[in-house]
């Protein structure tokens, strides 16, 4: 007789006679099969290699009607310059263009004849940025303020124009405060969506200006230039040395910025039926500077149908589970509020690219089965920590007793030992992690123009201080255990978590091996700047003799302090970032943006359909009313930043 199991809310039984059972055949339980089981322990084991690069947090949700404009002006005043704008923007951009050409002239006609004509360059050129700059949207410049990229620009372009006003030293310095102003055009280009295209076109131009200011700076072609130099010891820096310095790398951002822009804007044809903005949309506005933070999830912990290809609402969301603890994590539904329904000027920032990207933690450069034998064997990791170890304290020993003062001969024979000891431990470090590398996230970082600038400015400046050292033995060691180390910190993001989480390099190694990169080439500058020339001898690297006009000389000391100083304000958001954010979130690895805008630009032809829409323009009143309603559904837009740690809260 069976027994069925009492129901959970039936009423106990009362005790009484009891019944026997009768004799029969009795069940017998038969083990089913585990195919199902095992072949599901089967994927479990394949999807646990399996990682996806995630967002770290959320997109946020931006207002585009919040403009400078609208803030300020009254609600008529605002519509009627709205109005105006795309009659008078053909007459703004080119007088933007002949301004640039007029400036041209300043660089090579003599200050008595072009003085006259100053203020009337002044004005064309600072017009347009007067009437451009405030219909940038308030949000996406408080997204910009957040990234560390658009200080490095702002502060390159500030130094480039303040160095040049000091070179013309007489009225000619004020086209430099209208020039800085259209400079600033390349660092706030993310928040342009209304005259971006002319914006780009305008960049590709002044690319080649900033060559040609390089150029007759070095060759001394400006006229009636004065000559400041800056004191730094015994280092002599010139203001043509600065703007020749500055203007080469804002114009090597200044070509990247606008390139990009341009492919990505015409690279291909986007499918307007994915959601419900992008059929409201006028322009697919991609973003050069916001970059989205990318860090490495397990794929189960997300969604298995996601491994495959971003869902179609991923655009206007953000997975969850990159900021979750485990596999239970819920995904992130959409935001609530952008519906279909919602004002078309409240919008999310969304990944430009749906597809996902997801590597197999097993393709390394070593060989799976050398890869084991690490994790499996406590000596090899304590062999590994003892290499790397060695190697970080040798080389910074060898460049404290290589930087001393009046060093004994002693000390050179140990230098020597340090330098060896350092370049051989650094060596062997560097190459069994490179081994632990990911191919795919390598090759990712192959192609990063981060990567890529970092590289060659780590290595102008290796050449420039092996250079200095005179090619001797023990210093060239020294320099070559730094430059390993400054590669070591490129390659951390093609570990995966994998390796990471037991081989622990970016807890134990990172930090102090950024820090020790830093401060000696912060050091080297200073003795180059400040101390005697018994460590450092510099020589004549360049010189360029006109007649009647005067020479230009470029040192390999002179060189070599500008490459720091490059290094040191583009790589020392990385302490931070180290020191505060999760391991397995990426520094240089980042997934392009981009945001649909329901306005039409000032250059667009304003169609009568547009017109009836309602997108050629859109007054303040009614974004004023729709954007309150809206914001008191979303709340006020996340603004995430470089320095910010992922945090466990879901914005909404």
């Amino acid at each position: 007789m069976r027994i069925l199991p009492t129901p959970i809310d039936s009423e106990p039984r009362q005790a009484g006679p009891t019944s026997s059972a009768e004799p029969g055949p009795r069940p017998i339980a038969v083990q089913p099969k585990k195919t199902q089981s095992t072949e599901k322990d089967d994927t479990d084991s394949e999807m646990q290699w399996l990682y996806e690069l995630q967002l770290v947090r959320p997109l946020p949700v931006v207002d585009l009607s919040r403009t400078p404009a609208s803030t300020l002006l009254p609600s008529k005043a605002h519509d009627w310059l709205e109005r105006i704008m795309p009659s008078i923007c053909p007459l703004l951009v080119l007088l933007l263009r002949t301004s640039m050409l007029a400036f041209a002239t300043l660089l090579f006609v003599s200050a008595a004849t072009m003085k006259p004509w100053v203020p009337l360059i002044f004005a064309t050129s600072v017009l347009s940025p007067l009437f451009f700059l405030p219909f940038l949207s308030l949000e996406l410049l408080a997204l910009l303020h957040c990234h560390y990229e658009y200080w490095f620009i702002s502060a390159l372009s500030l130094l480039n124009w303040a160095s040049l006003g000091q070179i013309f030293g007489d009225v000619r310095m004020v086209t430099c405060v209208s020039l800085w102003l259209n400079a600033q055009s390349v660092a706030v280009i993310d928040a342009n969506y209304r005259t971006f295209p002319a914006a780009v076109k305008s960049i590709l131009l002044s690319g080649p200006f900033m060559i040609t200011l390089v150029v007759s700076n070095v060759y001394g072609l400006v006229a009636d230039a004065r000559s400041p130099t800056l004191e730094l010891g015994k280092l002599t820096v010139h203001s043509r040395q600065i703007v020749v310095f500055t203007a080469s790398t804002l114009s090597i951002f200044m070509l990247k910025k606008a390139f990009l822009k341009h492919w990505r804007q015409h690279a291909r044809v986007r499918d307007r039926e994915v959601n419900g903005d992008t059929i409201s949309a006028r322009h697919t506005i991609p973003c050069v500077v916001l970059q989205a933070r990318l860090r490495l999830n397990p794929v189960g912990t997300s969604n298995r149908t996601s491994t495959l290809r971003f869902s179609a609402s991923c655009q206007f969301k953000c997975q969850e589970n990159a900021l979750a603890d485990g596999p239970d994590a819920p995904e992130v539904t959409q935001t609530p509020g952008l519906s279909a329904t919602k004002p078309p000027h409240i919008l999310q920032l969304r990944l430009s690219n749906d597809q996902a990207f997801v590597i197999d933690a097993r393709r390394t450069l070593l060989p799976r089965k050398l890869f084991k034998n690490f994790e499996a064997s406590c000596r090899l990791r304590s062999a590994l920590y003892g290499v790397g170890a060695v190697g970080l304290a040798a080389t910074a020993a060898a460049w404290v007793l290589l930087l001393q003062h009046r060093r004994q001969e002693a000390n050179k024979q140990f230098t020597l030992v340090l330098g060896i000891i350092a370049a051989t431990c650094s060596l062997l470090f560097m190459s069994a992690t490179v081994a632990f590398t990911q191919r795919d996230l390598l090759r990712l970082l192959a192609w990063n123009f981060d990567v890529a600038f970092s590289i060659a400015q780590c290595t102008a400046l290796t050449v420039c201080l092996l250079d200095l050292l005179r090619w001797r033995a023990a210093p060239s060691l020294a320099v070559f255990s730094w430059w390993l180390w400054f590669h070591w910190l490129l390659v951390l993001d093609a570990l995966t978590p994998t390796a990471t989480r037991h081989f622990h390099l970016r807890k134990y190694f990172a930090l102090p091996a950024v820090v020790s990169v830093l401060v000696i080439a912060a050091a080297c500058a200073l003795e180059i700047s400040m101390g005697s020339s018994i460590v450092f001898t510099s020589r004549l690297l360049w010189e360029v003799h006109v007649t009647n006009i005067g020479d230009f000389h470029l040192h390999t000391d002179t060189l070599a302090v500008q490459r720091v100083v490059t290094i040191m304000g583009w790589s020392a958001r990385l302490v931070i970032e180290l020191a505060v954010s999760d391991q397995n979130q990426l520094l240089y690895i980042r997934r392009h943006i981009e945001y649909a805008s329901p306005y039409a630009t000032f250059m667009d032809a304003p169609s009568l359909d547009a017109r009836n829409q309602g997108r050629w323009r859109c007054s303040r009143a009614e974004t004023s009313t729709s954007s309150s309603l809206t914001r008191e559904q979303l709340g006020s837009p996340t603004m995430p930043s470089e320095k910010n740690v992922p945090d466990r809260s879901v914005h909404r």
